[in-house]
Parts: structure tokens; sequence; C-alpha cells
């Protein structure tokens, strides 16, 4: 967010169809699990990227820092859950766990570590399997 008007303070905050943002960016931003059951049910594209950090919506879940644990937490199964991409990665190069490292918060952060593990050693187990 910046200010737009220096003597009159307001804060500029992007809306659904600016910059890219998709209705399933928004509800991630403001981490919302009905409004995003709602936009998944509806088509919502969870591999959509925004103009300004190419970032999907699972991507802003990791630069909100506070807010609800168990909402974000909520979110992100719903996400990952109707196909997201964990490891996927936004313009700056990281992906969710070096997001959070730099902006979650840190109960967030155990989680996000905890999944990423659980989910690269399964991976590695169906690599060695094949």
């Amino acid at each position: 967010m910046r200010c737009l008007n220096i003597e009159k303070p307001t804060l500029y905050s992007p809306q659904i169809g600016e910059k890219g943002l998709t209705p399933l960016h928004y509800y991630c931003w403001w981490y919302h699990p009905p409004a995003i059951k709602w936009a998944l049910k509806n088509n919502g594209d969870i591999h959509a990227l925004d103009d300004v950090y190419r970032q999907t919506p699972l991507l802003m879940l990791g630069k909100i820092y506070s807010g609800s644990l168990k909402r974000k937490k909520h979110c992100f199964r719903l996400l990952v859950n109707a196909g997201a991409d964990v490891f996927a990665e936004g313009k700056n190069g990281n992906n969710l766990l070096q997001e959070t490292k730099n902006m979650g918060s840190k109960g967030f952060k155990r989680f996000i570590r905890s999944e990423f593990k659980r989910r690269a050693n399964a991976a590695k187990k169906t690599v060695d399997k094949n």
C-alpha cells in the first residue's frame, strides 16, 4: 500500500481487476475461506499471476503478517486441495516458504516450513519409486 496524498493520507489497496488481481488473489490477501471456496467453486484460477509481483493466489498468503493463523491454514489447504502449486515462484524468484520467511507471522512460518518438508519428502518418495 502507498499513500496517495501527503496532506490527507489515504491508503491505496488495489481492487479486483486492478493490476491483474483476480477475485481469488483478493480473497487470499484477506484470507477469507468462504470467499475462497466460492471462487474455487466458480472456476477461480489458482495459477493466475498478478501483474505486479507475478504471484499466484497461494503466494499472496505468504505476504500477510497479521491475522488468524487458523484462517490462513484453512486458506492454504483449500488452495492446495484445489491443485495450487506449493513450489511456484513469483517474479522475485521466491516460493511460498521464502515469502513467509520474509513477511509471514511466526506461526504461519512454522506451518509452511512443516508443509514444505512433508511435501518435499512425499515427492522424493514418488521419484524413488519410479
